[in-house]
């Protein structure tokens, strides 16, 4: 879906400097050279200042953000770090450096100082919107969400916010939320309209996961309309047209996103998946060779090449390259849950104990099922695992198999083996002749 950090930082964001703080006159014209970008009178101006004042906030401060202008961050954050001993209540000197220990991804250390900035100046919008970043990028989720939401209780049109809320939100797979923030996003003037953009689109993604296609489908068209060559909007409109069964738009589409990057291999499989779709199988493998080509190691291009090959007939090649599945991490993940036990490939089951879990949606749950009483016939006691809304039809009938809720993790010292379920015809060799059928 998206990167699990909510913001990027590759450089030290601009400075904040509250001028009118600051009386003395030597030090003003020293923050006028500093705004002038010459460096070298600003640092002769503060230490002139430090040197009959060793220890003046401000002129400590400034030689900091001076040194950061200059690209020297080290300098500029030792100098920020003095700056707050000789003023600890200073909050802005408090946020300068939290954006040093953000570009250095030092969240803990951000998080402390914006915490005390926050308390320091408790209406300050951008000190409480750093914050929310800073806790999240910490792992303290709940708290950025409280330091979000205390932003949007002086402002309630803070897009930024409402963009921010609604990425952590969506991470948290709490969707209807994440819809709401991000409508609020694009209903409110943006300080930057990339932001409103970026909204339209994290709301066209969300939407499209919701099954929401007509939706998602404007979502997408307003991005589009502002950059009519995002590739990333271009294939995904693609992919909800072709959800729509509107494969000609859709094909249009994903070759719109190719003529911007003919490399791009998720855009080659929307076509590919049209000519699948027109039942023009040669035209759909040679899109999948050519994905191939780019990128040997894709997997959603091996599975889409073995699922033509298996609705061709090609049996041997096609539930080989569909094992290719279980690369993702959502295989990955629910594999875990049986580390220890040992994958069943072919083993002897006599006497044996094995897990079967289903891993694909109810149409190939309801396929493969007819392989668990094969398991049962080579000796096995047979488990399988359901997905949760066919439990009881297969409670019903007669698998040779005892069903497990799905309610968690499994016992996995009561089995000897396990396997996905859609796994059962490669790892039984299955081809035309040999189809499971009872009679």
């Amino acid at each position: 879906m998206m990167s699990d950090r909510i913001t990027t930082q590759s450089e030290c964001p601009p400075l904040s400097y509250e001028k009118d703080r600051v009386g003395d006159n030597l030090f003003l014209a020293a923050l006028k050279y500093f705004d002038s970008d010459e460096l070298g009178k600003t640092n002769s101006i503060c230490d002139e200042l430090l040197q009959a004042q060793p220890n003046h906030p401000d002129a400590l401060h400034l030689k900091g953000a001076n040194a950061v202008k200059s690209g020297d961050l080290e300098r500029g954050f030792e100098f920020f770090e003095k700056s707050i001993e000789a003023d600890p209540a200073r909050s802005e000197f408090r946020v300068n450096l939290s954006q040093l220990l953000t570009a250095k991804r030092d969240y803990c250390g951000a998080a402390f100082h914006l915490q005390r900035a926050a308390e320091l100046d408790p209406k300050n919008l951008e000190t409480l919107h750093l914050l929310g970043i800073a806790l999240f990028e910490k792992g303290e989720i709940d708290e950025a969400l409280d330091a979000f939401h205390g932003v949007l209780r002086l402002r309630l049109d803070h897009s930024k916010t409402w963009l921010l809320l609604g990425k952590i939100l969506y991470q948290r797979e709490r969707l209807s939320e994440a819809v709401f923030a991000f409508r609020a996003a694009v209903s409110v003037p943006a300080e930057v309209e990339s932001d409103h953009t970026r909204a339209w689109f994290e709301l066209a993604q969300l939407l499209f996961e919701c099954g929401d296609f007509d939706e998602a489908s404007l979502a997408y068209e307003r991005v589009i309309e502002r950059y009519p060559k995002c590739q990333e909007a271009l294939h995904g409109l693609g992919d909800v047209r072709l959800r729509q069964d509107l494969l000609d738009d859709a094909l249009e589409l994903f070759q719109r996103a190719l003529e911007i990057d003919p490399e791009r291999v998720a855009s080659l499989l929307g076509v590919g998946s049209v000519f699948h779709r027109r039942g023009e199988f040669r035209r759909c493998e040679e899109i999948c060779k050519q994905a191939l080509s780019i990128d040997p190691n894709n997997q959603e291009a091996k599975v889409s090449f073995g699922v033509l090959l298996l609705r061709q007939g090609e049996f041997d090649r096609g539930w080989s390259l569909y094992e290719c599945r279980r690369e993702s991490d959502k295989h990955r993940k629910t594999e875990e849950e049986f580390q220890g036990s040992s994958e069943w490939t072919g083993q002897c089951l006599r006497g044996r104990t094995i897990l079967v879990y289903a891993e694909q949606g109810f149409g190939d749950s309801l396929q493969f099922v007819r392989y668990l009483p094969l398991l049962k016939d080579q000796g096995a006691s047979v488990f399988f695992r359901p997905p949760p809304a066919l439990e009881s039809l297969f409670r019903g009938n007669d698998l040779g198999a005892e069903i497990l809720p799905f309610d968690g993790r499994v016992e996995q010292r009561t089995f000897d083996f396990f396997a996905p379920l859609a796994s059962m015809p490669h790892r039984m060799g299955t081809d035309l002749s040999t189809i499971p059928c009872s009679a």
